[in-house]
């Protein structure tokens, strides 16, 4: 069901995870987003796990000291 999701922090929360398996990771996971809450109309659930899969995805073919960027930009008024 959609919801009124902070997408930021959704974003963040996920990187966090992430960022938590470092230590046995050699790709870093780094997130981008903007501290200020940015809204969307989603399934929360479906955002996160779309967001899971697309790092999945990344770190099989990121090479062992890379890097995996998440980056959340905001843009106002476009239609």
């Amino acid at each position: 069901m959609k919801r009124r999701t902070d997408m930021a922090a959704k974003l963040r929360e996920i990187a966090d995870e992430y960022q938590g398996m470092q230590p046995a990771m050699t790709i870093k996971v780094l997130c981008h987003a903007p501290e200020h809450p940015v809204y969307a109309a989603l399934d929360g659930d479906k955002f996160s796990q779309v967001i899971q899969n697309l790092i999945s995805n990344a770190l099989k073919f990121t090479p062992d000291g890379g890097t995996i960027t998440l980056d959340l930009k905001e843009e106002k008024n476009i239609l």
